[in-house]
């Protein structure tokens, strides 16, 4: 795996099953993430968090075949409950 460093996360894709959307006006559709590591100065958010945040913000990387994204945790738009 990958440890990210200061406040970046690791995050993977997944399908959120729900009515609800966020659309912010002239930016690409928010995806929903969930949360697999945080650097040492993450403050707001666990591992295993579901969170949403707009692709743009997100820089790929593959792993063993598997696609995750680092991003940083101010980018972070919001956590599902």
């Amino acid at each position: 795996m990958i440890k990210p460093i200061g406040k970046n996360v690791v995050i993977k894709p997944f399908k959120e099953e729900s009515k609800h959307s966020l659309l912010l006006p002239n930016e690409s559709p928010p995806k929903f993430y969930i949360v697999v590591e945080i650097g040492d100065e993450v403050t707001k958010i666990l591992i295993g968090n579901k969170i949403v945040i707009t692709p743009y913000n997100t820089h790929p990387i593959v792993i063993d075949d598997e696609m995750f994204f680092i991003t940083q945790e101010d980018k972070i738009l919001a956590k599902i409950i």
